[in-house]
């Protein structure tokens, strides 16, 4: 799971001429989820130095950044087991 910086993704969609309607329709976009896929095998591949088993197949890019109190704790640390239950869709479909 990859949550997109807002900012970052909305330039670039307009520099791609994508409609920008909302962030959680232009994660759905196909150039998109390109983007975000060739990005991570870029740094993810046995040249950086990672083994085989490691590549990532499947990733979920999320709108909205994690929040205090509810995916992070008050130190900033992931609540691993409250993202669990709130992400438990994405989660899956990772796995399918």
């Amino acid at each position: 799971m990859i949550v997109v910086s807002q900012d970052d993704l909305t330039y670039w969609a307009k520099d791609n001429e994508l409609r920008t309607v909302s962030i959680e329709d232009l994660i759905q976009e196909a150039k998109v989820q390109k983007l975000y896929e060739e990005e991570v095998a870029g740094l993810i591949n046995h040249k950086t130095g990672f083994k085989l088993f490691e590549k990532i197949n499947k990733l979920v890019l999320l709108a909205k950044e994690f929040e205090s109190g509810k995916e992070l704790s008050a130190k900033g640390e992931l609540k691993r087991h409250k993202i669990e239950k709130i992400y438990k869709k994405e989660i899956k479909e990772l796995f399918v």
